[in-house]
């Protein structure tokens, strides 16, 4: 019996992984933001308020960021059939610093809200599967 359980518990424990507490995310040298993997949320500290300081310089590059599908270890609630890359902790960043109104941008309705995440179902999925119809559509609204 003890060693079912022995073996059990070393099945469970590599079926879960561990995050830190909270991530830096380099998209460049000069952008860097920290990711809080228990909130789900981006750390306003003093990276961020550089890059919304800088947003008019930045934004391009963001948004250029978002085609990178580059997958990084970070936990965003709402991602279980998804895997993050860096294209999309971009896509959230320009979204924390512009508040993207996603139905002009897409022309798709994303209003589903699993609680307590901030991140509408099939947001992510969208991001994952289309990077860079993303990032061509993002473009082209913040061109206009």
């Amino acid at each position: 019996m003890r060693k079912w359980i022995f073996i059990i518990s070393i099945i469970i424990a590599g079926q879960l992984h561990c995050f830190a507490k909270t991530t830096d995310i380099y998209l460049t040298k000069e952008i860097v933001f920290t990711w809080d993997n228990e909130k789900y949320q981006i750390i306003e500290n003093e990276n961020f308020d550089n890059i919304k300081r800088n947003i008019v310089k930045y934004q391009p590059i963001i948004i250029s960021n978002i085609s990178n599908i580059e997958e990084i270890d970070v936990q965003v609630c709402g991602s279980e059939s998804v895997k993050i890359t860096s294209g999309i902790m971009a896509f959230l960043l320009l979204e924390k610093l512009k508040n993207i109104p996603w139905y002009k941008v897409f022309n798709m309705q994303f209003d589903t809200f699993i609680l307590p995440c901030r991140i509408p179902s099939g947001l992510l999925e969208y991001i994952s599967k289309n990077p860079n119809e993303v990032t061509r559509k993002l473009n082209a609204y913040y061109e206009e």
